[in-house]
């Protein structure tokens, strides 16, 4: 199951259900990473230990298994002390994959979030990928710690402010996380 709080209720959608009393939430039940660095990596794990599926994909590889950029990048996640999965079930909740050949998967996701390099015309090219593919309640989020929430904002400028997060992750996403 995903944790939540009351302090901090994990929307399914960016636009809430409203009825007289109550604002409705539903847990995000499946993620999308997209970059597989030490950053990348470690937030899908910290996503797949909250209990999420997650779909973690990076560029293809331009000879053989066209997944082993991601595929060696999670393996040496793997091996990280302190240990970045709490368990070998949480590490099999990711599912690994490449911008090429299983971007459609983001139009299947509660949340995608975005943990390429700090460079942000590299961030809008793929994020114009991003924006064609995934479905209208589909929260999406860039992780930065460089860019600035309005230069961040410049990454998908069609996309609803209620839909986009700007997150920034520790060194050690298992242990802390700050949201814009």
């Amino acid at each position: 199951q995903p944790l939540s709080s009351p302090l901090f209720p994990i929307p399914s959608s960016p636009f809430p259900i409203n009825n007289e009393e109550a604002m409705i939430y539903q847990p995000f039940r499946t993620a999308a990473v997209l970059g597989a660095g030490v950053m990348g990596t470690q937030i899908a794990a910290h996503l797949a230990n909250a209990g999420l599926t997650v779909h973690l994909l990076d560029l293809p590889s331009s000879t053989g298994d066209q997944n082993q950029i991601v595929a060696t990048a999670f393996k040496k996640g793997r091996q990280q002390s302190p240990p970045i999965f709490y368990s070998d079930s949480s590490a099999e909740r990711v599912i690994l994959g490449n911008y090429e050949d299983n971007l459609e998967r983001l139009a299947r996701v509660d949340w995608v979030i975005e943990a390429i390099v700090e460079n942000l015309a590299i961030k809008q090219d793929l994020m114009a990928w991003v924006e064609a593919t995934v479905g209208p309640e589909t929260v999406i989020s860039s992780n930065t710690s460089g860019l600035s929430i309005a230069r961040s904002r410049q990454v998908v400028p069609n996309i609803s402010a209620s839909s986009f997060w700007v997150l920034t992750f520790s060194i050690h996403p298992a242990i802390s996380i700050c949201w814009s």
